[in-house]
Parts: structure tokens; sequence; C-alpha cells
């Protein structure tokens, strides 16, 4: 699918243009609801292609901030503390391990891709310590769904994103847990709570197009 018609109909749903599209280049597309480490996310225009996975030649990138959010879960456990408490810790995290900066980031794309939609690892910005909304997204949710699949964590995990227009797309983290109850983890505007809380503080419309109030 050519980059126009996928960021056309990014314009018209707000969910993921290749949802329908399982694989890009040998790999699982990230969308909502699918899993992240080994997948490839696309953005909605031209752009780079992230991949996430910790098994090859950057696993250990990858595997230092889990572990640093791992020590600080285990630290809370003991200390009987539940996830509203790990949430804002993991957010601090992700976001000493990609800064946000629109610019750096496009340096890296430019050094590093020569041509649409090129296939470059998550664990690059990671090394280059900048990134964007996407890419601190991404990196929330690799730890969170790895956490999940250890069993220190119980729920499931999602990368969300939607276009609103005059202010464009952005990426975030859903997390749902047990019960059924949502969390957005937005690391980039640094906002953890309601997907319908965005008339009181939340910076963003985080419903999906079935929650959107009537």
């Amino acid at each position: 699918m050519r980059a126009k018609d996928r960021l056309d109909i990014f314009l018209e749903t707000g969910d993921d243009p290749d949802s329908e599209e399982k694989f890009f280049q040998g790999r699982l597309l990230i969308h909502r609801d699918s899993p992240i480490n080994g997948g490839v996310y696309l953005g909605g225009a031209v752009r780079e292609a992230i991949v996430v996975d910790d098994t090859k030649f950057d696993q250990e990138v990858f595997l230092r901030v889990y572990r640093e959010a791992t020590e600080v879960l285990t630290q809370l456990i003991r200390n009987q503390q539940n996830l509203d408490s790990f949430f804002p810790r993991l957010l601090e995290i992700v976001n000493r391990a990609l800064k946000l900066s629109v610019e750096k980031t496009e340096e890296i794309v430019i050094r590093y891709l020569t041509g649409e939609e090129q296939k470059i690892s998550l664990g690059v910005f990671l090394h280059e310590g900048y990134g964007v909304c996407r890419h601190q997204s991404l990196l929330t949710a690799y730890i969170i769904e790895k956490a999940i699949l250890e069993k220190r964590i119980f729920g499931r995990v999602s990368v969300d994103r939607n276009f609103i227009a005059g202010l464009g797309g952005h990426s975030w983290v859903r997390f749902t847990d047990p019960s059924g109850r949502v969390t957005v983890i937005d690391t980039t505007l640094k906002y953890i709570g309601d997907v319908h809380g965005c008339n009181v503080q939340n910076p963003w419309d985080y419903c999906r197009p079935e929650e959107i109030k009537k």
C-alpha cells in the first residue's frame, strides 16, 4: 500500500491503516492490540518502519532499559505498591532513555535511512538517546509486554494512535488490567489516566472509535 493511501485511511479511521495487512517485509505489523516484540511499526506518512526486537544485535540496549524498569517494579511490589505507582516511574525511565526531540529524530532518520519505509531498529534510537511519540510508546509497550510475558504484570498492552485535525497524529500506550480497567500511558505528553479524561487534564483524545461517548 502506498504511503499516501495509508495516510488517507489513517485520517478517516483514527486506527492503524495497515490492520488488514498483517506483515511488512517479513515482520508482523504492530497495530492496536497486536504483539510488540518482534514486530514492525509503520507511521501514518512516509517515514521509518520501526522494528522492535530484543533478540537481535542491539538486544543489550533493550534489555538494559527493561532491567531498570523491572528493578523498580520489584521494589514497588516488595513495598506492597501497585501499578499506579509503577507507571509514573516507567514514564520517567522511558523519557530518560529516549529524550523527546523532533529535530534529533529527523537527524537520525536522515543519517540511517536513504529511502521510504526502510526498516530501522528501535535500538538505533535507544543508542542515540532520542525519539518522538512513536518511539517512546513502542519502548513503553515493549517493557510492559515483556513484564506480562514474565508474569510480573497481569493484563494486556497495546500501542494506540489517532489523528486530530489541527493537531496531527499521536501514539500512546493503552494498558488493560484483568478487571477490564483501561489506563492510558502517554509517555510523550506525560499523562497517565482514563481514556475519557480529555475534558479535565487529559492532553489528547485517547478514545477508540467505539468508546466515543454519544
